[in-house]
This record gives C-alpha cells, structure tokens and sequence, in this order.
C-alpha cells in the first residue's frame, strides 16, 4: 500500500501488486545496464581523443601541422560528445536512485 491522496479519504491508498514491483525493478536493471554502456562509451571516447591528441606531438607523423586544426576540432568535438554522455549518465543514475527509494516505500 502507498499513499496517493489525501490521508483521510477514500482513495488516498493504493494497493500494489508483486507485478507492479517486479515491473519498476525490470526497468531499474535495464537503466544499469544503460549506465554500464554509457560509462564503456566514455571510455572508448577518451582514449579515441587522447590517441588523435597524441598525434600532435608525434614526431613521426608526418601530416601533423597541416592537420593539428582539424585533431583539435576533432578532439574538441569528442570532448563534448564525453559532456553529453556524462550528463546522461548521471540523469540515468539518478533515475536509478529514485526508483529504489521508490520501491522501498512500496514494498
């Protein structure tokens, strides 16, 4: 049972059944599995940037300063492409948060 209105009247207690729980917590464990990719794709974003930044100071490479702008726009571009993910992430992980404390005032 929950509160959903005023305490005092009719309606102010639903019921909830073991589906409904098991429901909300199948949707908790699909957004910890979004926050597990979203974290390996910062990942993969962070060392594609630091890969192209190396090439910078790469002695052997050839082509460095005529594409040291483009690296930088590049890795510029990876950088807020990272922000984005971050902030999604942490969206995610508090959606997470919320529906467990939700579920423990449920259950």
């Amino acid at each position: 049972m929950a509160v959903v209105g005023r305490i005092g009247s009719d309606d102010a207690r639903k019921g909830y059944a073991p589906e409904d729980l098991q429901t909300v917590h199948q949707f908790e464990e699909k957004i910890l599995e979004a926050t597990m990719v979203l974290e390996a794709n910062i990942d993969v974003l962070e060392a594609l940037r630091k890969y192209y930044q190396g090439l910078l100071s790469n002695k052997d490479f050839v082509m460095r300063r005529d594409c040291a702008a483009a690296v930088r726009a590049f890795a510029s571009q990876i950088s807020d492409a990272m922000y984005d993910l971050k902030m999604q992430n942490s969206r995610a992980k508090l959606l997470v948060r919320i529906t467990s404390d939700r579920k423990s005032l449920v259950g």
